[in-house]
């Protein structure tokens, strides 16, 4: 639309036509409309199946992979004779020339990727039937997910957390200790005497060791010294002390079972493959309508899987696929996407919540951990006028398949003065267009969607920008409270800021604000913006993995996932770390056994709490023990192994026990001399120290009785 006093538009006058009102001639007196034909822009696209006759222009595009692996006549045959095999072929045509095709087979084996990726949202790409057994059978896993010991415990202590740290000022105010007598020196001889005397004092409880006890066997250089070391502190000759078998027994009891499931799905089979994607460069547009038309070659079955080489360049594949998550300690060497019918054929929108609209979100939700919470927390949202949340959802052919809860954000001075959020936003914006996300939900199938919705969350919030707050204890397992929302991807990570802790003096002098000075207990922040969800997103799927988990480890993957790229959001799916004892600063927070680490850098349990690596990074507890650069793998263990595309070596420096020097000493005197005196302790790992102050504590225990 051209408004009236305005002259020819060069740059739209050659590709449109402009149209006057009825009954008027002087295009500078009158509004005008300049209207552009879609077949000047699109092309048009004929879909059919296949024929011998487009063999000359399938040869020219498909891949010379597919004649290398399948012979030269592969395409030929597959046209010459469609009936003997599962096989269809499909073809775009445009002006009598086939410019695009897929191949889709009816065969897909579901055992196999059932046992690799996590298809429970899919129902394991078959029907429902009544015989399907989700969560019943219980299979060791290649490597256990790491458990956290003493829930209960854990979990008070998160939700305590800050309160305590907000306290801290009051106690300090209250303190009537000079500087003169206050010292680190007198600071930890107190938390130390305290730890191992006094059996009511906070934080007396035995220290856990890791997150998860690994099966190590004693050959191991890496841990040759652990498996001594705490043979040493722990051993069932020192029984007198008694001490050596109530802790053994401990020991074995915190090991925590495998929680690995592999379902089993007896319904009919749900899904065909796709073997074979490519177009002429210039009309890769055509294959949206070939995958539309790929689901007419099979009415029945709703799902379209596609599996491919991780460092292959699919993009147009990951645009419309979604991608599904491998399962714990899967060796599984390619990457699996899944697209379903609806996701492509059906209509899309979102709208503000209904209270009509509560009981398709509780089936929704009806499988998931505590439904009842997300329950409460959307019917507050739509039935509460005068709630601070909204509830949107978000709808496919009258079908509800996904929500969100959104708030005002309250604390934006907060956020702006402790995480670098002004590299993302241009400004901070008017007041109340900054929102807080509290729920987002959508189904995995529509995980594809994901930007689109959230896109449409701006426009009816009128929010500009989107927070979610994600702390410690919302992303382990056993202690979530309200399911991670499965937009995180689609997000940006925002770094927090290295805040100095000012003097009480300094403070008041120069007033600073409370926002600057308060504490929360620390959490990761992630933000969208409309400008983000434009950028495209590119997903890196190569297998990086890293062993060993020191400061270096972290600061690497500091630097590759929370670097900014100003034109895409780049998003790294397959970065694994290997460690005996897991990432340093994830374990239960100890004061006791900080004392023992020296800090020398920004890197701390508070620091590593809001950028929350584990939402981006595997860890496995284990230890290389072998490395197949030909094949590229890494051994763990010597009973299994992690395929790599980059694999970095940041294990670092050890203290170990040092060698003897006397080469005339007999073979009695080495097993004597080889043992641990009773005082010694090498310290390398948050385990090596847990396992030296809970020998103390034992051994303090035993003196009093």
């Amino acid at each position: 639309v051209c408004p009236p006093g305005i002259g020819r538009l060069d740059f739209i006058e050659d590709i449109s036509t402009r149209v006057l009102p009825v009954e008027f001639t002087n295009p500078q007196k009158v509004q005008t409309v300049y209207i552009a034909k879609r077949a000047d822009f699109v092309a048009h696209y004929t879909i059919r199946r296949a024929v011998e006759e487009d063999n000359d222009d399938l040869v020219a595009i498909i891949p010379s992979i597919v004649e290398e692996t399948y012979g030269h006549y592969y395409i030929s045959e597959l046209l010459s004779n469609p009936e003997a095999s599962d096989r269809q072929l499909i073809v775009a045509e445009h002006r009598g020339c086939a410019v695009g095709v897929l191949c889709l087979n009816e065969a897909v084996i579901y055992d196999l990727l059932n046992e690799e990726f996590e298809l429970v949202p899919y129902n394991g790409l078959k029907k429902p039937d009544v015989e399907d057994e989700v969560f019943k059978t219980q299979v060791p896993s290649a490597m256990n997910m790491p458990m956290v010991e003493d829930i209960e415990r854990l979990s008070s202590y998160y939700i305590q957390e800050e309160a305590n740290e907000e306290s801290m000022a009051e106690t300090e105010e209250g303190d009537n200790t000079s500087e003169d007598e206050f010292s680190l020196l007198n600071l930890s001889s107190s938390l130390i005497l305290n730890y191992l005397y006094d059996d009511d004092a906070a934080g007396s409880e035995p220290l856990p060791f890791s997150e998860s006890d690994t099966s190590i066997e004693s050959h191991f250089s890496a841990v040759v010294l652990n498996e001594e070391y705490q043979d040493h502190l722990y051993n069932a000759d020192k029984t007198e002390m008694g001490f050596g078998e109530e802790r053994r027994t401990t020991r074995q009891s915190r090991q925590a079972p495998d929680m690995s499931y592999i379902p089993r799905f007896r319904g009919e089979p749900n899904a065909f493959a796709l073997e074979i994607c490519t177009s002429v460069p210039e009309h890769e547009n055509c294959l949206y309508l070939l995958f539309q038309a790929a689901f007419e070659c099979f009415p029945d079955r709703d799902y379209c899987v596609v599996s491919f080489p991780p460092n292959s360049k699919n993009f147009y594949l990951t645009k419309h696929f979604a991608r599904v998550i491998p399962r714990p300690g899967s060796i599984f060497h390619h990457e699996l996407y899944v697209l379903h019918r609806n996701a492509i054929l059906g209509n899309l929108s979102a709208r503000v919540a209904l209270p009509e609209d509560k009981v398709q979100i509780s089936e929704m939700i009806t499988s998931m951990i505590k439904p009842s919470i997300i329950e409460e927390q959307f019917k507050d949202a739509v039935d509460i006028p005068s709630s601070s949340c909204k509830g949107y959802v978000f709808v496919c052919e009258e079908q509800i398949v996904g929500c969100a809860v959104v708030c005002e954000e309250q604390e934006h001075e907060y956020l702006e003065l402790h995480y670098n959020i002004e590299s993302w936003l241009h400004s901070t914006g008017r007041l109340g267009t900054q929102g807080s996300l509290e729920q987002f939900l959508v189904l995995p199938s529509f995980q594809r969607h994901v930007s689109f919705f959230l896109r449409e969350l701006h426009r009816l919030s009128d929010f500009e920008v989107l927070f979610y707050r994600l702390k410690r204890y919302d992303y382990m397992y056993t202690h979530r409270t309200l399911p991670l929302i499965n937009s995180i991807a689609h997000m940006a990570p925002v770094l927090t800021h290295i805040i100095p802790e000012y003097d009480e003096r300094i403070a008041e002098e120069y007033q600073l604000p409370n926002s600057l000075l308060k504490k929360h207990q620390p959490f990761a922040l992630y933000l969208t913006t409309p400008r983000v969800l434009s950028a495209p997103k590119i997903d890196i799927n190569n297998k990086i993995v890293v062993v060993g988990a020191g400061t270096t480890t972290l600061a690497f993957l500091e630097s590759l996932i929370f670097s900014r790229q100003p034109t895409a959001l780049v998003c790294f799916n397959n970065v694994t770390v290997v460690s005996p004892h897991g990432i340093a600063y994830h374990k239960q927070p100890s004061p006791i056994r900080q004392i023992v680490f020296v800090s020398n850098g920004h890197l701390d349990r508070r620091y590593m709490d809001s950028i929350c690596l584990k939402t981006y990074v595997n860890v496995v507890t284990g230890v290389m023990t072998s490395i197949n650069r030909k094949e590229k793998y890494v051994g763990l263990n010597d009973d299994s192994y992690i395929p790599y595309d980059y694999l970095f070596l940041m294990c670092g420096e050890q203290f170990q026990k040092p060698p003897e020097r006397n080469k005339d000493l007999t073979r009695h005197d080495m097993k004597k001399k080889s043992e641990f005196p009773q005082n010694v302790f090498i310290i390398n790992t948050e385990a090596d120290a847990a396992n030296a102050f809970n020998a103390l504590k034992n051994l303090a225990q035993s003196q009093k009785h």
